[in-house]
Parts: structure tokens; sequence; C-alpha cells
């Protein structure tokens, strides 16, 4: 899960407490790997801020327009690339 478009004393609220830590422990449970597309993707709103991270979502606070998917997107890249062991490294062009 990405972060939503919510900020508490300008950082972003991260979903560790529910939906990633769900996602995390069922990974772990079945022997998978884990991309943890919240922390990283909330590290680069974190980044940004909340005035920029507010074009991703013009809607609600939910669902990215396509510039906030192709931020998605590079976070599930940047995650495949920070653990060797993931089989689809081998089909990611170098950075």
């Amino acid at each position: 899960m990405i972060p939503r478009n919510e900020f508490r004393e300008g950082k972003v609220i991260r979903a560790t407490n529910d939906f990633g830590k769900w996602a995390k422990e069922i990974a772990q449970q079945e022997a998978v790997n884990f991309i943890d597309l919240n922390a990283i993707t909330a590290d680069k709103y974190d980044k940004w801020g909340p005035e920029k991270v507010k074009e991703f979502f013009p809607g609600d606070h939910t669902h990215t327009n396509k510039a906030g998917a192709d931020v998605n997107a590079q976070s599930v890249v940047e995650g495949i690339r920070q653990n060797p062991a993931i089989a689809l490294n081998k089909y990611l062009a170098s950075p």
C-alpha cells in the first residue's frame, strides 16, 4: 500500500500499524519477498511536502493521477533493486 495524501506535523502518515504491517507479516509467513512501497513512497512524500504531494491526488486523498502512479511505479522499481534476491532485477535496465 502506498501512503495516502494525509500529513501530520509535516510528515505523511504511514501505514506501518495496519495495511503495511499486515502485508509485511503475510509476506514473512509465506516466505516471499516484500517491497515496502509505503516506506519508499512516504520517504519521497516527506521530502517533497504536502503542497507537491497534493498534485498527485486530484480527487481524494487515496487515488493518484498518472503522475502519482508514475511515482509509485518508480517506488516498485526501487524496492526491487533494494533486494538482489528478487528475480525481476534481471529485467530492469541499469539506472
